[in-house]
């Protein structure tokens, strides 16, 4: 159960993004996830197994890149939703700045790539590297009443592949594989780390000017 104040804490970072999305000419970025979760410290303050094994995650950010490199930012906000064993559910609401290098086209100003209105392949244009460091708050509870919350960093690695389906869209396949910081639920879970495993598809809707 989120609680009011993480409510208004999203709301406020969405509203941002959009801001600055709109300032961005309206290059949005829209991703969904499978979450693959390491749920041991659940298990254990929950005195159960498999407690929060898998759920999915939305994000909505904004697409901005480098002049002459193939770098590109896509700051996120996403929520996470899981599920598991004995009625027990969890949330997070993430902040995530993910950063793609494209390392066999690096060195190109590529403005328009990955579009299949330029020349060059689909591989050498769109595969990238993922990193992805990030906030997470997370929330969970018990039909019983029990409830946990906690807020800790996360950082992403992984790889992904822009593929282009017009001068003003692109989507992109992803795999990441996310550690960080203890959960901290109790004082005999410090050593307790964050572990995912993410497999997704991102959106990506430019609509710069130059691109119609």
């Amino acid at each position: 159960v989120l609680k009011t104040n993480t409510m208004k804490l999203l709301s406020a970072i969405i509203l941002t993004l959009l801001c600055l999305s709109q300032h961005a000419s309206s290059q949005v970025v829209v991703a969904a996830r499978y979450v693959s979760n390491n749920s041991d410290a659940y298990d254990e303050i929950y005195q159960t197994t498999d407690a929060l094994t898998s759920g999915v995650e939305v994000g909505l950010g904004y697409w901005f890149r480098l002049k002459n490199k193939r770098m590109e930012f896509t700051p996120e906000v996403s929520y996470t939703a899981l599920s598991g064993a004995d009625n027990i559910s969890g949330s997070s609401i993430n902040v995530n700045f993910n950063t793609l290098i494209y390392p066999l086209d690096f060195h190109s100003d590529c403005d328009a790539c990955p579009t299949f209105s330029k020349e060059g392949g689909l591989v050498k244009k769109g595969f990238h590297w993922i990193i992805s460091p990030g906030l997470i708050m997370n929330s969970s509870s018990h039909d019983d009443g029990r409830e946990f919350d906690n807020t800790t960093w996360r950082v992403g690695v992984g790889a992904g592949l822009d593929i282009g389906l017009t001068n003003l869209i692109t989507i992109a396949p992803f795999a990441v594989y996310n550690f960080g910081g203890g959960y901290d639920l109790l004082s005999t879970m410090d050593d307790a780390k964050y572990r995912q495993f993410h497999i997704g598809l991102r959106s990506t809707f430019r609509f710069d000017k130059n691109r119609w």
